[in-house]
């Protein structure tokens, strides 16, 4: 094998793009393998026809469905994937083939083209760009046909239906070719076998959808689907469920923990958590992004890229069973005396942890009402929440001029 040289880059619709590891927490394996072959900083977006088919790991605690490519998709339900060059630029069949055998080794199960014992699950292909001369284009679907073969047992029942991993006998996919990529001349991909043709329902994929990552994640790297909105619509009418479940549950614990005899001591409550996901909720509705909780330890609650600069947001969160209305302590400044954050979502609830009220603040208008109310203080304690609904109270340290709840409970579905 040789001859001239192809230029060319992978396709990938799903994990291969963001995993860092493999077999086991540290290894590696995927981050590696794209540093190691794939010029990352050229990733480039494009439409194909993908989907949540594959059933993975079944029967495990690890289950959950994860994407297929799927060619009898309409154009207007294609998704978007990412498309990353070859790190050394062009490459000749031979490098073509070992490339292929290393994707094959990061998808896990070995590094034949095909994957499987017996029974396929899934097959590295090739998708080549019809500008590219025919001669050429049959010389590789030539040696992609014989390293399908390598894998005798499973190949036979691959070639029964190559069409259910959108491909033809020889491992070309049989979808179009992406638009923006003129300047490549191959894209190889692997294409799992679907669980069914039919396409999966958003309440089956959010069924599993806390199993593992990987829609979220997905989401979060810029790879979507036609289905996400479903998916997104049933996983938020479940949490809305949950709220509304925790808001009853509440209510009969401070029945038990009434007067000086009372049946339980005084316990916590996840208003703070609850607050934190209608803040995201608004965000990634009112601005078309990808919100995301801050890691453990941060000074903000969630960050989301706007116009390529980092938002940070803190959020505060005050139900109608406080009595105080007391606003959680509120840090400016971290350990460092960098700001603690950019916007403050100041968030009242109702006695059912339904949103009544969303303030919006940005860092200098605290700071500056911090001054003159505190005389200077790094941080608030015992500030208060405003009463929304009897439209009375609140600390002086915040805004709650404008009430933006209209907009969060169109977030929210409400």
């Amino acid at each position: 094998m040789g001859g001239e040289e192809l230029r060319g880059g992978v396709l990938m619709i799903g994990s291969l793009f963001w995993q860092v590891d493999k077999d086991k927490k540290g290894d590696q394996i995927r981050k590696n393998w794209r540093e190691q072959f794939l010029e990352i900083d050229s990733v480039v977006d494009v439409e194909v026809p993908i989907r949540y088919g594959r059933l993975s790991h079944k029967n495990k605690p690890t289950e959950c469905y994860t994407m297929v490519i799927d060619k009898s998709l309409a154009k207007e339900n294609y998704g978007k994937a990412k498309v990353v060059p070859f790190i050394n630029g062009a490459i000749d069949i031979s490098g073509l083939v070992e490339l292929t055998h290393e994707i094959s080794k990061a998808e896990g199960d070995g590094e034949f083209f095909i994957k499987g014992d017996r029974y396929p699950w899934c097959v590295c292909g090739i998708l080549i760009n019809p500008s590219l001369e025919k001669t050429k284009a049959n010389a590789i679907l030539d040696v992609w046909g014989q390293k399908l073969k390598e894998n005798t047992l499973s190949y036979e029942k691959f070639i029964e239906n190559p069409d259910i991993f959108s491909m033809d006998s020889n491992g070309q996919l049989k979808i179009i070719w992406p638009e923006g990529l003129d300047h490549l001349d191959v894209l190889i991909a692997t294409s799992t076998k679907p669980e069914k043709y039919s396409i999966i329902q958003p309440d089956e994929v959010v069924r599993l959808l806390y199993n593992r990552p990987y829609f979220h994640p997905n989401r979060a790297n810029g790879i979507r689907t036609f289905q996400d909105d479903g998916i997104l619509m049933v996983e938020k009418s479940r949490i809305n469920k949950l709220i509304a479940d925790y808001a009853d549950v509440y209510s009969r614990f401070e029945v038990l923990q009434k007067g000086d005899f009372s049946a339980l001591p005084g316990g916590d409550q996840k208003t703070g958590v609850i607050a934190e996901y209608y803040a995201k909720c608004y965000i990634e509705n009112q601005f078309k992004v990808n919100a995301n909780y801050a890691s453990s330890g941060s000074s903000w609650d969630i960050d989301f890229l706007l116009n390529d600069k980092k938002i940070r947001v803190q959020v505060k969160g005050v139900s109608a069973h406080s009595k105080t209305r007391t606003i959680a302590p509120l840090r400016l400044k971290d350990q460092k005396g960098n700001t603690s954050f950019d916007l403050l979502y100041l968030i009242d609830l109702d006695l059912n942890f339904k949103p009544v009220g969303l303030f919006i603040n940005d860092y200098k208008t605290v700071n500056r009402r911090v001054t003159k109310v505190t005389q200077g203080r790094l941080g608030l304690q015992g500030t208060k929440m405003i009463d929304t609904l009897k439209k009375r109270g609140g600390s002086r340290c915040y805004d709650f001029t404008e009430n933006k709840v209209a907009e969060l409970l169109k977030a929210l579905g409400d």
